[in-house]
């Protein structure tokens, strides 16, 4: 079933609060009069949501993380909202700029002016505990920031109710169009990595991560010689940041299958595996069991 407003409600003052407060955020402003416009659709199990807020602080409830995970994609439209994850690490989300993400890594957001956003959540059959940096990456010159942005406001400006046959085939276009900016916002990084003369030995290593990750045959051995270096360097470089580039790789390419497996219909698990980067079904299973239980 799919379910939407049809028209964007206004939350002032108190209700702004609580509405907030009941998506899993305190919020916090020294306006006297603050305001919001949200207008939201449920497509089965995707959320899709334009946010539309006045200058103000946000804090994630200490028992607002989701049962069931969420990766969720943000899309500044206007202003910019500054983040703080779970690491500690601050980044800017400016107008143009996307950011997809686990939703539990994020635990502070700040709009020191007007902000709207649009935010796309979807639910995952099972945790993916990724601690790498996020990037906030301009891309509204892109392709798919332009499908996602249009096939969002397309929905929420329809009408309310949709069949179950067409909530499946949208859900799994929004999902696509998530996945094909991720990978969008992954090469233009890459680019990014090595055109930036601050670029260090880790950025470039993560930018090939990410290009790399969803062919199976792509090793850490085979990062370290595109980048001119030895397997203990690496590891000793990315020690530095708190995890190995092993582990890193495993969770870009667990990420990967997570976002394939919300797919409507959902692809054969071989299938998630192969494209995700995995070698086998069974080394994807091992991968989703071992995760779990670290959760």
């Amino acid at each position: 079933m799919t379910t939407a407003a049809s028209r964007p409600t206004r939350y002032e003052g108190a209700a702004m609060e609580e509405w907030f407060s009941e998506h899993g955020w305190r919020a916090t402003t020294d306006l006297a009069v603050s305001y919001a416009f949200v207008d939201e659709a449920q497509l089965l199990s995707t959320v899709l949501r334009r946010v539309w807020h006045t200058a103000s602080a946000f804090e994630r409830r200490p028992s607002s993380e989701p049962r069931q995970p969420v990766i969720c994609a943000l899309l500044q439209i206007e202003g910019e909202t500054h983040l703080r994850t779970n690491l500690g690490e601050s980044l800017t989300l400016s107008q143009g700029s996307a950011l997809v993400c686990v939703a539990a890594q994020l635990t502070a957001l700040l709009c020191t002016a007007p902000s709207a956003r649009i935010e796309v959540e979807l639910r995952v059959a099972s945790p993916d505990p990724d601690r790498t940096p996020l990037t906030a990456t301009r891309m509204d010159e892109g392709v798919p920031w332009a499908a996602l942005t249009s096939a969002v406001n397309g929905i929420l400006n329809s009408r309310p109710d949709a069949s179950p046959t067409t909530g499946f085939a949208l859900q799994a276009g929004i999902v696509g169009l998530v996945s094909a900016l991720r990978a969008e916002m992954t090469e233009k990084v890459r680019r990014d990595a090595w055109v930036s003369p601050d670029a260090t030995l880790y950025d470039k290593a993560l930018a090939y991560i990410d290009e790399g990750s969803s062919d199976p045959d792509f090793t850490i051995q085979t990062l370290a010689r595109r980048l001119g270096v030895s397997p203990r360097h690496l590891s000793r470089t990315f020690e530095e940041h708190g995890a190995s580039p092993r582990e890193v790789l495993a969770r870009r390419r667990h990420r990967a299958a997570l976002l394939l497996m919300q797919e409507e219909p959902r692809p054969p698990l071989a299938q998630i595996a192969r494209e995700a980067g995995f070698s086998s079904a069974d080394a994807l299973r091992y991968q989703l069991r071992h995760r779990r239980g670290r959760n």
